[in-house]
């Protein structure tokens, strides 16, 4: 089901899940300056414009791949942006 693309749009759940990971880092971490962490692929995968219909070469990440590097993500925000979020 999370890699089901409904007819008339370009985009599973998983695709979705990917992008917020790789958007927030952007926002997040990459517009201050600070180190992004993104594992190889995702940039490719995730990114505005891409779409899982078309062919990568990259191993798509499972859900709880991808669950546990977004709850990494929000400490690491907590932890990195502390002093910048008042």
């Amino acid at each position: 089901m999370a890699d089901r693309v409904p007819e008339g749009f370009r985009n599973s759940i998983r695709w979705n899940v990917g992008h917020i990971y790789v958007v927030v880092e952007r926002f997040a971490f990459q517009y201050l300056g600070l180190p992004q962490n993104l594992p190889e692929g995702f940039k490719e995968q995730f990114e505005y414009g891409t779409s899982p219909l078309n062919n990568h070469t990259y191993r798509i990440p499972t859900l709880s791949e991808l669950d546990e590097l977004l709850k990494a993500q929000q400490v690491r925000i907590q932890e990195s942006l502390t002093d910048r979020l008042d």
